[in-house]
């Protein structure tokens, strides 16, 4: 019975950790920083930034997909 309450007792020990140090960690560069710092906007609600004057050269063709210049950029992976 001793080793099973000692069992118990270590692992409710080890839970307890991890869960404070869950609450303790704050990521040192968030999602949104990261897209404020490198397109000067962010939408909270799409979780995404516009990239405007993308420097792509000129088409010929008038109804290119990329003719009005702009962007929609969003993560998809952060670490």
């Amino acid at each position: 019975m001793k080793i099973y309450f000692k069992i118990s007792i270590g692992i409710v020990i080890v839970f307890f950790l991890v869960i404070v140090s869950f609450f303790m960690y704050k990521p040192s560069l968030l999602e949104e920083q990261a897209l404020m710092m490198i397109y000067g906007n962010y939408d909270p609600i799409s979780k995404s930034s516009s990239w405007l004057n993308i420097p792509f050269p000129n088409k010929e063709d008038v109804s290119s997909y990329f003719e009005e210049r702009k962007g929609l950029v969003s993560a998809i992976f952060f670490k």
